[in-house]
């Protein structure tokens, strides 16, 4: 199977407001509205990006929904 890649994640979800981040052993999501004043990290805690597109697709938009909703 081919892996899927940070941009595929990103260009899925649809948001400019979203990034997708290696830690260490981890990775995380930055949610940045700098004209709403909204800056929030989500971690998940696997190694590699995987195949299962759906799956961060879905991790990353529920995060951007969450972040949205935060003083609207």
């Amino acid at each position: 199977m081919k892996r899927i890649t940070v941009k595929q994640v990103l260009k899925a979800i649809g948001s400019d407001k979203l990034e997708l981040v290696k830690g260490n052993g981890y990775w995380y999501f930055i949610y940045d509205d700098v004209a709403k004043s909204r800056y929030d990290t989500h971690s998940v805690y696997t190694m590699l990006l995987g195949d299962d597109l759906a799956f961060w697709v879905e991790e990353g938009k529920e995060f951007v929904a969450k972040m949205e909703k935060t003083n609207a």
